[in-house]
């Protein structure tokens, strides 16, 4: 594994957090570290990495597995929407950061503001891509440094309600992609249009798709398992308690504090396997109609 360069400069200026940031509770719960640790622990586990404390990893992923992988993008009322089926994108892909660790692979910090998705965007050339957002980073970063490994890439043509694994480009391709596109951060830190939280632009990307996006109501889930049940048409649910009470300010000897500083990625991850092709159809067993003529 190699370890990621630093890159010393970024434009990390202040804006005024989005007002979706802020919701109402979800059923009316808090939100608390306790409240990650005790359901987030049946898909997968708890270590201490320094100087971050308490990191969750998942078990029994694919080794290709990545976050913001498995599952899909759609347009929101509060822009660009990460919908996953898997039983703790709630709190994942909404709530904290992921770093990669070359012991331990994807690693999840918890975080007490919500987002549709914390990632960081590129866009251009065709093509949109995005990387989970590593401790202290924020989405007004233009240049995020990261391994390209970090990033994954679609057609902008498949970008809206398609399963990302399905239609992600390979490394190969991605490297290349990668210096054709351009940070795609929220309004206010480039001149184009932008969604609240990043990403391509609504209309280039309703361009490319050959139709309008009508923007899907984000509805309150009152627990986790509320959260996955199917949507109403023109909806996505969510489970978005506001956050309440940052983790324990006490910690268990040994640990390190869970609010670290900002720091740069630990390691390289592996990157995604490609797509095997599709297989070839059978072969059409020979007819009674061909063995007669083979006989004549």
């Amino acid at each position: 594994m190699r370890t990621a360069p630093i890159l010393a400069v970024c434009l990390a200026v202040s804006a005024a957090t989005p007002a979706s940031a802020e919701m109402p509770a979800g059923g009316g719960a808090g939100l608390e570290f306790h409240t990650f640790h005790a359901t987030l622990a049946p898909y997968g586990e708890w270590v201490v990495i320094a100087p971050h404390g308490e990191l969750w990893r998942p078990v029994g992923m694919t080794p290709d597995w990545r976050p913001y992988f498995d599952g899909y993008w759609t347009w929101t009322e509060d822009g660009w929407f990460w919908v996953s089926d898997e039983p703790w994108a709630w709190a994942t892909y909404h709530y904290g950061r992921w770093l990669y660790d070359a012991t331990f692979g994807w690693l999840w910090m918890p975080g007490y503001e919500w987002a549709p998705a914390w990632v960081a965007w590129r866009f251009g050339a065709g093509y949109v891509g995005w990387a989970p957002l590593y401790p202290g980073a924020v989405l007004w970063w233009v240049e995020y440094p990261v391994p390209i490994t970090y990033w994954c890439f679609v057609p902008v043509a498949s970008f809206v309600g398609v399963s990302v694994r399905t239609v992600f480009v390979s490394y190969p391709t991605a490297r290349e992609v990668f210096p054709r596109t351009q940070p795609a951060p929220p309004p206010g830190h480039r001149t184009a249009p932008a969604p609240p939280f990043g990403g391509p632009p609504r209309p280039a990307v309703e361009a490319a798709l050959g139709r309008p996006l009508a923007p899907a109501r984000v509805v309150a889930a009152p627990t986790p398992q509320a959260a996955r049940v199917a949507p109403q048409a023109g909806a996505v649910n969510a489970y978005r308690p506001r956050g309440v009470a940052a983790p324990p300010a006490t910690v268990a000897p040994g640990r390190a504090p869970a609010a670290p500083p900002v720091s740069a990625p630990r390691a390289e991850p592996p990157a995604p396997a490609p797509r095997a092709p599709p297989a070839p159809p059978p072969a059409r067993p020979p007819s009674r109609g061909d063995d007669e003529r083979g006989r004549r």
